[in-house]
């Protein structure tokens, strides 16, 4: 199961400019041959590798580059789903190429494109792929914006947001889809938003999408984040073909909240009682002394949704008064960007909520490098939320002053936890890996990596 779990959710999240992620394979340093008793069995090998969309072919699709590419997959029973700006492709998993186009307009028309039926007006941007193991089937999501930056800040027809939705209609991505499009353009406080950076998840019931908001023009303030609810429709709705419909939410309206980046989790089984899904983000919440996760739960989301605040105490994980330096990488003094602490990704199994970001390491042997860190939250009770378990994913496998970041994880049903993450230093080019950890395995701690 672990290693299923491994191909059906790990993902690279924001790398870097460059035109194909190295086939490097690094020489095994002297270093990492400790003693047995010294060190952590590795994680799993890998069964398959399939080669996603690279930049030439998105390129070829769209008839434009597109930095940063934003890659994002899943995958179902018999098929891999990928997309990135701005294109989507499905493998078998067996590698068997089956479908690769663009995602959008390529500049001159929209014909010939994925989202075709929903007539796109530009390229797109932001796509995410998940697999509904509810419904069984494959759920995409992309972005698109419109802005003539006239200086208006409402009102402006020429401004528009739209947040596009395509489910398969089961689990074979060469069948049938059906499409939705969603206005997103939102006025908060007299001011017009668009979309941007959507958070992705399902429950059995639904879909989830939250999304940062900022003004239209050159401003664009940052002016909120929100949560639109899409019920599935599996009998006469969007599920069947049928006409979607949604509800759009304010999560953050509790006292002492904080909007920022926020992901809803994907529920691996219905949550308990009413619960729908968690929403959850960090961004390097602090009161000056320890870290805090954020999160808020969402009861009733078909009905009449509701929405519980809460702050976890995480501790003194993170020098949050440290802005995130760009990583080194080999071969050049270019280095790459590895923007910010929002929470990346989350997922909830078993009465457990995890989820990822980056950190500044406050002490210890990662200190002054950005470090991916992972938390293992309990939810048996709602209302008070206690941290697990919760580690950083170092560098001492791969050399010291070697940064880890874009991290993502996920979880089987028997609490194995597998992570992916980039990472580079001086020495190591940029390249991405794979760990994981038991549930017995010492609190904190994780398994030697993998190179994808």
């Amino acid at each position: 199961m672990l290693r299923k779990t491994l191909h059906r959710w790990l993902c690279p999240r924001r790398l870097e400019e460059f035109k194909r992620q190295t086939k490097r394979r690094l020489p095994v340093p002297a270093w990492r041959l400790v003693e047995l008793e010294d060190r952590i069995n590795p994680a799993p090998p890998l069964i398959t590798t399939i080669e996603g969309i690279n930049f030439d072919e998105d390129a070829t699709n769209s008839g434009f580059y597109h930095i940063p590419p934003d890659p994002h997959g899943a995958v179902g029973p018999n098929h891999v789903v990928s997309v990135n700006n701005t294109s989507i492709e499905w493998h078998t998993l067996a590698g068997t190429q089956q479908n690769s186009q663009r995602l959008g307009k390529n500049g001159s028309t929209h014909v010939g494109s994925f989202f075709e039926p929903l007539t796109p007006v530009n390229g797109t941007f932001d796509p995410k792929v998940i697999y509904d193991h509810f419904e069984n089937r494959f759920v995409v999501v992309t972005l698109e914006r419109t802005d003539d930056n006239d200086g208006s800040t409402s009102g402006d027809a020429a401004d528009t947001s739209r947040i596009l939705l395509a489910v398969s209609d089961n689990s074979d991505p060469n069948g049938t889809w059906y499409y939705f499009s969603i206005n997103a353009k939102t006025n908060i406080g007299g001011t017009d938003t668009w979309a941007d950076y959507p958070g992705f998840a399902v429950d059995e019931e639904a879909i989830y999408i939250t999304n940062n908001l900022f003004g239209f023009g050159t401003s664009g303030t940052f002016q909120g984040t929100r949560l639109w609810i899409v019920p599935k429709g599996v009998s006469g709705g969007l599920y069947e073909g049928k006409t979607g419909s949604f509800s759009i939410h304010n999560p953050y309206t509790a006292s002492g909240s904080v909007a920022t980046t926020t992901q809803p989790a994907y529920m691996h089984s219905a949550g308990s009682g009413s619960t729908g899904t968690f929403l959850v983000s960090y961004s390097g919440l602090s009161d000056g002394t320890n870290e805090f996760v954020q999160i808020v739960r969402v009861d009733s989301p078909l009905s009449s949704p509701t929405f519980s605040h809460q702050f976890v105490n995480v501790g003194n994980i993170d020098d949050t008064a440290t802005a995130m330096p760009d990583a080194p990488q080999s071969g050049t003094s270019t280095r790459i960007e590895t923007n910010d602490r929002r929470a990346l990704n989350a997922v909830w199994r078993n009465n457990y909520l995890y989820t990822t970001a980056q950190i500044m390491p406050a002490s210890g042997a990662d200190i002054g490098d950005v470090t991916a860190h992972w938390w293992k939250l309990n939810t048996t009770t709602l209302s008070a939320i206690t941290v697990t378990d919760q580690g950083n994913v170092g560098a001492e496998d791969l050399g010291s002053d070697t940064y880890t970041w874009m991290p993502s994880i996920a979880v089987d049903s028997q609490d194995n936890v597998v992570m992916g993450y980039g990472a580079s230093s001086a020495t190591i080019y940029p390249s991405f890996y794979a760990t994981g950890r038991k549930p017995g395995d010492p609190a904190g701690t994780l398994k030697s990596p993998v190179l994808l």
